[in-house]
């Protein structure tokens, strides 16, 4: 998208590129620049809406426009690889204010696989599974995700919520409904 069919498309509410729902708006400022902010919905239930940030129009060369569609593109597909890896349940349990691993399922364990050699990738999992893992809050009711995939503490589930601004998915320490 060259950048007139990009203001074209802008102060419209909300569009759709790439299969992503956008609200395009570009505004005066104080001094009457025109200002760019794009709003972001959420992609699928476990992502969090985003705004892509703003930019001054005359400071926006050609190619950003040009290369737009396929960010969102991006966006869009790393979401929902996201999304279906978060389908997956590693069970676990709190011990001593850590969360311990009892059973991470095989699809689950091919996360771990990023290795030269397959002796390396297993070591890999088996201190995932046999390492306590600190429970980092982000604050009172949520902390980071272990990794992309629902958490099963006791019998709770929490599932893995995607955050732009933290670039990694969290839990919500609440139960699911």
């Amino acid at each position: 998208m060259d950048k007139q069919a990009f203001i074209n498309r802008s102060n419209k509410g909300i569009v759709v590129i790439e299969g992503v729902k956008l609200d395009i708006k570009i505004y005066p400022d104080k001094d009457g620049d025109e200002f760019i902010s794009i709003d972001m919905f959420p992609i699928t239930p476990l992502h969090l809406p985003t705004q892509l940030g703003g930019k001054w129009l005359k400071y926006t060369d050609e190619n950003e426009f040009l290369s737009f569609e396929s960010e969102i593109k991006k966006h869009r597909e790393r979401a929902e690889d996201f999304y279906k890896k978060a389908q997956r349940i590693v069970k676990a349990t709190i011990e001593n204010g850590f969360i311990k691993i009892i059973e991470l399922p095989e699809e689950v364990k091919q996360d771990f696989c990023i290795w030269e050699t397959e002796e390396q990738n297993q070591n890999a999992i088996k201190r995932f599974i046999k390492r306590p893992h600190k429970i980092a809050r982000i604050n009172d009711n949520t902390i980071f995700a272990l990794g992309n995939f629902a958490l099963d503490i006791d019998g709770v589930v929490y599932k893995p919520y995607w955050s732009y601004w933290l670039d990694r998915p969290f839990y919500y320490f609440e139960k699911e409904k």
